[in-house]
Order: structure tokens, then C-alpha cells, then sequence
């Protein structure tokens, strides 16, 4: 059981897609039910109501979801294998990333550096997906992976950077997760 209600996690396409979005994002510290959701939040339209193997990967799917960059990936990796396998594969890289930076505070992200915590988790989030502005910057690298992975175009190395200065009001801290 994972997530999402709308995914099969024993569905052998389901295993095959998420072990793909392993390999295309070289992530060894998550686990084939997290790639599964990575894929499919891009690939389906998502339906939250399952456990998740990790509360800090649900927290961080959930934050990813109701982000802007998520408004903007959806449309372009909405049943698009390739747009979504590319998405996932940037999602999961963000995901290893914000772990990293979570050793770095230890426990504090459960208490008062949770704040910061989460911001480090929308700014890895930045790094790898791009700016979410350019959707047409966003669909055409999206489309250029796709034809690099089915060996047409040149194969994008890093992830596209745009300034960003900070993180707009709106995704700095949820209502719901305020501290009373």
C-alpha cells in the first residue's frame, strides 16, 4: 500500500516504471513504492488517501503537489510517459537532495528548524525542476528528453537554473502547518 489510491503497487507495469525512474535518476536512498508515486503524481492525476512508507516523503510529495512547479509540470506530464519519467526522475533527485540537506539539521526539522527545513525542501525542489514560469522553457526540455531517450536528441546532463531570489509567500509556510 502506498500514497496514492489510484496506483496498483503490485502491477508489474507499475514496478517496471518505477524502477525505470530509479535508473534515469541514479537515486539510490529511496525506494521503488516512492519512485512509484514520483511517476504517477506526474502521470495520473493523483488521489492522496494511502500510508506512506515515510512521513518525510509524504510531506515533501504533498508540499511538491500543491506547489506552483507542480501546476506547471502537470499539464505537460499529464499521460506523457516521457514527460513523466523525466519529471519523476527530476523529483526524485530533488527528494535525495533535501535528505542530504536534512542531516545537515540533524533532528531540528521536528521542531523549531522544521520552518527551514521545508524551504530547503521548496529550494531543492526549484533546483531541479526549473522555473516554473517558463512552461514553454519547461516543454520543450521535457520534449528534448524524450527524443534524446529514444536516442534522437542530445541528453540533458544538468538541471535548468533560473534566479529565483526567494521563495514566494504563498509556498513559504502552509496555514496548516503554523506553529500555534
Amino acid at each position: 500500500m502506498g500514497l496514492l489510491l489510484n496506483v496498483d503497487y503490485s502491477d508489474p507495469l507499475v514496478r517496471a516504471r518505477a524502477l525505470r525512474a530509479l535508473r534515469a535518476s541514479g537515486v539510490k536512498s529511496v525506494g521503488i513504492e516512492e519512485a512509484a508515486e514520483a511517476y504517477y503524481v506526474h502521470y495520473r492525476s493523483p488521489i492522496f488517501g494511502g500510508r506512506a512508507s515515510s512521513p518525510v516523503w509524504e510531506r515533501f510529495l504533498t508540499t511538491y503537489v500543491k506547489s506552483h512547479y507542480y501546476r506547471a509540470v502537470a499539464g505537460v506530464c499529464r499521460l506523457n510517459h516521457k514527460a513523466s519519467l523525466e519529471a519523476a526522475a527530476r523529483l526524485l533527485r530533488a527528494f535525495e537532495s533535501y535528505l542530504k540537506s536534512l542531516e545537515n539539521y540533524g533532528r531540528a526539522w521536528f521542531g523549531r528548524g522544521a520552518r527551514e527545513a521545508w524551504a530547503e525542501a521548496m529550494r531543492q525542489i526549484r533546483r531541479h525542476m526549473g522555473d516554473p514560469a517558463d512552461v514553454a522553457e519547461l516543454h520543450r526540455v521535457l520534449k528534448n528528453s524524450a527524443r534524446s531517450s529514444a536516442g534522437g536528441g542530445r541528453e540533458i546532463r544538468r538541471p535548468l537554473r533560473f534566479p529565483s531570489p526567494q521563495i514566494p509567500a504563498e509556498l513559504d509556510w502552509p496555514e496548516f502547518w503554523r506553529a500555534p
